[in-house]
């Protein structure tokens, strides 16, 4: 039976490519607008104050995705041991290349207090490299 066969590539022209078909949403429905992003910043935040640092990370990541500086900065800031030692979180440990890949990204979305949270932690490093860090001292080889 050669109907299939002469079905098939009619069916395949009248339907639009993937590609082609429209998407769902406007394109800043896939973007957040800045009252939506400084809704994430604030949800991760109030997060934060109830010490849920792996869901605060969440809304900042979502954040700083959409643009916000201030969402990139305070991603690195929960990674950084400068944060930790003055908040004393307990139950899990800073990531020092982490904290330096958001402040740097938060850097370069024109963040100014990242580039003085990322003064401190280079401060922080040179003092815990000197005082024999091994961590510290490999963070500032690749910071150099």
């Amino acid at each position: 039976d050669n109907s299939l066969g002469t079905a098939a590539p009619d069916a395949a022209q009248a339907a639009p490519a993937p590609e082609d078909q429209p998407v769902s949403g406007s394109p800043s429905a896939a973007t957040p607008d800045s009252q939506d992003v400084a809704d994430l910043v604030n949800r991760g935040n109030a997060l934060l104050e109830l010490g849920d640092l792996a869901s605060a990370r969440l809304f900042y990541r979502l954040a700083a995705d959409g643009g916000s500086s201030e969402g990139a900065m305070l991603m690195g800031m929960t990674f950084d041991p400068v944060y930790f030692a003055r908040t004393r979180i307990q139950g899990t440990q800073p990531q020092i290349q982490d904290a330096l890949h958001w402040y740097d990204k938060a850097i370069a979305m024109g963040s100014r207090p990242a580039e003085r949270r990322m003064e401190e932690l280079y401060s922080w490093l040179e003092q815990s490299a000197a005082a024999g860090d091994a961590r510290a001292k490999a963070a500032l080889q690749q910071f150099r």
